[in-house]
């Protein structure tokens, strides 16, 4: 988490320190799929088993498919590579939903299944983004987090449109040949090294390098006591990310509400609630400057 520091200026001069805070892989896919999973067999959606004609069978109304299973869904299929494919398609390539139950299924049902799912996304394509920015994960120094897994997880951070991707908007996309930022997954003391402003307890962004704390990646601090491990490193990533795109820091707005992603949220929620993505208003402005 960024603490103790000035904010990048916006858009490319060179940036001062600021101290602390896609694409998903199969693993990713298939979990993010399983929380929709309960969701969407609420909503009791069509799945044609072999031999039934799609004809015989009677799925709910599609309205059914709720919100929360929409978005979720949505999350899974839509990235880089599906960018501007219908979002039916792109659940079809992602994660199987042409299961192998289906195969045998006669060639009028296998073309219209799953009905009831994909027919929730009928007509809707996968954003595709108005500018790319390109990216580095890696690794520095004597480092005990697994740095395959932190990579699946800053991918999966600024890939999500809850957050700096701007529902699809902005594409942060892996290079390590021609990337703008590097996310390291460093060292106390290569964090305490990058700059003065850097404290060996907490992360820090200098310039156009990242570096997320070993220590509090695999113990979070106790502000997020009780959160999901993943939540915070989803946090960290976001908060630092924010310092790069231009944002300070910003308090807590209003006791019981939810903190903003660019608030120290490692030292004090200041009696805000816990909160790994930014807030409607932090995107804005992200929105205005990097966007065409």
């Amino acid at each position: 988490m960024s603490e103790r520091t000035e904010p990048r200026p916006r858009r490319g001069s060179n940036g001062n320190a600021s101290g602390h805070s896609a694409n998903m892989t199969h693993r990713e896919v298939r979990s993010n799929l399983a929380r929709a999973a309960a969701l969407v067999l609420a909503a009791a959606v069509l799945v044609v088993t072999p031999g039934v004609s799609a004809a015989t069978t009677h799925p709910r109304e599609t309205h059914d498919l709720d919100e929360e299973a929409r978005a979720t869904l949505l999350r899974v299929a839509c990235n880089e590579h599906t960018a501007g494919k219908p979002v039916a398609q792109a659940l079809v390539e992602r994660v199987g939903l042409h299961t192998a139950r289906l195969t045998s299924a006669p060639d009028g049902a296998r073309e219209a299944t799953p009905v009831g799912l994909l027919d929730a996304f009928r007509g809707e394509r996968c954003p595709e983004p108005q500018r790319e920015i390109d990216y580095r994960a890696d690794a520095l120094g004597d480092v005990e987090g697994d740095v395959t897994e932190f990579r699946r997880l800053v991918r999966g951070a600024l890939a999500d449109p809850r957050g700096w991707s701007l529902d699809g908007d902005l594409a942060f996309v892996s290079d390590e040949d021609d990337a703008q930022f590097t996310v390291w997954l460093a060292s106390p003391e290569e964090v305490a090294a990058a700059n003065e402003v850097c404290s060996p307890d907490y992360s820090c962004r200098v310039g156009d390098d990242i570096y997320i704390n070993d220590v509090r990646w695999r113990d979070p601090p106790d502000t997020f006591a009780g959160e999901e491990l993943d939540d915070y490193r989803r946090y960290v990533v976001n908060h630092e990310v924010g310092h790069w795109l231009g944002h300070g820091h910003f308090d807590c707005a209003e006791e019981g509400e939810a903190a903003p992603v660019m608030q120290q949220q490692s030292i004090d929620l200041e009696g805000c609630e816990a909160n790994v993505w930014p807030l409607e208003w932090e995107r804005d402005p992200v929105r205005d400057d990097w966007l065409p």
